[in-house]
């Protein structure tokens, strides 16, 4: 019976992993086929084996490494902060029928406006450097996970909530109880959009806010010098490393909780 349970974990894990690289490798693939057809300057797009040996030179001299801690760091910092206020935010408006008419027309609002047209404000305001860009991160995180959050917290049936303080729950034990727990799945889908926010705001941030580093200014430098390779190389290790984090920390809040829960 144990023989059995675990391989059928380990067929379970085969097709899981079958099913994240198979995307992938279709898409290196196509792309490999169209380098091919020599429609296009190698300078232009190289081969998947010229992006590869870009990643392993940056990698063997440091640069790579440096790079992706620092704009790590940055996106982790601008998204935790987001999250927080915009959580906050979110279940605020979201329980409050006066403050959702108040604010969530202006977060409607500001949500179109794309990070890479807040930098020049953000710059004269703060100046160049660390501060523009995390306050550009934490903004653009803050009103995705808050709209989400608001969705949520609204479609929490209203009778749960009533009947939990009809036993004699407390406005915070029926929050923490009731709430945030059926609020739960559309908190993680502006989670996830938060952290693909802080992502794009970081990097925008670096190339235009005269970052000291980071995979921002690694991309902008090399694309001054025509490495396009260089530039392929930084791109892939944002979608590994968003990947990454997606698969070990939001897919295991799920499992451990929506799907256990029966949610979904």
């Amino acid at each position: 019976m144990r023989t059995y349970v675990r391989e059928r974990r380990v067929v379970s894990l085969l097709g899981s992993l079958v099913r994240l690289v198979a995307p992938f490798a279709a898409l290196v693939l196509g792309w490999q086929v169209v380098v091919m057809t020599g429609r296009f300057p190698a300078a232009l797009l190289p081969g998947v084996g010229a992006v590869g040996h870009s990643l392993l030179s940056l990698a063997a001299d440091g640069s790579l490494v440096s790079a992706t801690g620092i704009t790590l760091l940055r996106v982790l910092e601008g998204f935790a902060v987001g999250s927080v206020v915009g959580l906050i935010v979110g279940v605020g408006v979201g329980r409050s029928k006066f403050l959702g008419q108040l604010v969530m027309p202006l977060f409607s609002a500001v949500l179109p406006i794309p990070a890479v047209a807040w930098i020049p404000l953000l710059i004269l305001w703060f100046g160049l450097g660390e501060r523009a860009i995390l306050v550009l991160a934490v903004l653009t995180v803050t009103v995705p996970v808050a709209i989400n959050v608001w969705g949520g917290v609204r479609s929490v049936p209203e009778v749960f909530v009533r009947a939990a303080r009809s036993m004699g729950a407390g406005p915070i034990r029926t929050l923490y109880s009731i709430v945030l727990p059926g609020a739960l799945p559309a908190i993680l889908v502006g989670l996830r959009l938060g952290l693909a926010s802080s992502w794009r705001a970081v990097v925008a941030g670096e190339m235009l806010a005269a970052a000291a580093n980071g995979l921002g200014v690694l991309e902008l430098d090399a694309s001054q010098y025509i490495q396009t390779g260089t530039v392929l190389a930084a791109l892939v290790v944002v979608a590994v490393v968003s990947v990454i984090i997606e698969k070990v920390l939001f897919q295991t809040v799920a499992r451990v909780t929506i799907e256990r829960w029966g949610m979904s």
